[in-house]
């Protein structure tokens, strides 16, 4: 029996993913943490074989946490489940340490492929999004900001600025205080050479353009 812990904080997706996952065959879910905090405790306790995540969690985000479990528990594999379904964000998991990343627009049944498969040791992007991740990937897209060089959740910051969001919507949105997004946001600036505010958003608003896909 391979065990499971969920980490999501919202309790009707966390009792959805468990339904899907403990019907299937050598599935177990051991437990549920609702952010990263939660969940690096229960990994502790629960020992799970894997870890299905989402990205957007209540104060250090899922990308933060994909990196703790990488750095702590060495092998342990993780599974994004997101609403993201954004190429860009996707690689970016993977590259933090994610074994799988599956949409939650996709079919149920796609996490329960993802589980399986790294638990074989395998990788898995979900139908919907393996050609774009391949194509982001690649450089298909063209040249980029260097937002390689922002912390992750800096990177969540300036995306979403690039989506039109203000600062209290990103705070809303992230579950952070305005003065800590503005923060993020200076730190940005600086780690992009840009001059203001303005001309942050209108490369933010173009990164979220160049990235989308077509």
């Amino acid at each position: 029996m391979h065990g499971i812990l969920v980490v999501d904080d919202h309790p009707a997706m966390r009792e959805g993913i468990s339904t899907l996952l403990t019907r299937e065959p050598g599935l177990e879910v051991l437990g549920f943490a609702d952010d990263a905090a939660d969940a690096l405790r229960s990994i502790d306790t629960l020992r799970p074989g894997v870890v299905v995540t989402d990205l957007v969690l209540p104060g250090r985000s899922g990308l933060d946490l994909i990196k703790d479990i990488r750095y702590r528990w060495v092998g342990l594999p993780v599974v994004v489940y997101t609403m993201r379904g954004e190429p860009f964000v996707a690689l970016r998991a993977l590259r933090a340490g994610a074994r799988a990343y599956v949409s939650k627009c996709s079919a149920g049944q796609e996490l329960v492929t993802a589980v399986r498969k790294v638990l074989r040791g395998e990788a898995y992007v979900s139908s919907d999004l393996a050609s774009q991740v391949l194509g982001t990937f690649v450089g298909e897209r063209g040249a980029r900001p260097q937002t390689e060089q922002l912390s992750d959740r800096e990177f969540e910051v300036f995306e979403l600025i690039g989506r039109g969001l203000s600062l209290r919507e990103i705070a809303e949105r992230l579950k952070i205080s305005p003065k800590t997004v503005d923060s993020h946001r200076e730190n940005i600036k600086a780690k992009l050479g840009t001059v203001d505010s303005n001309e942050l958003r209108k490369q933010a608003i173009a990164w979220v353009s160049l990235e989308q896909p077509h």
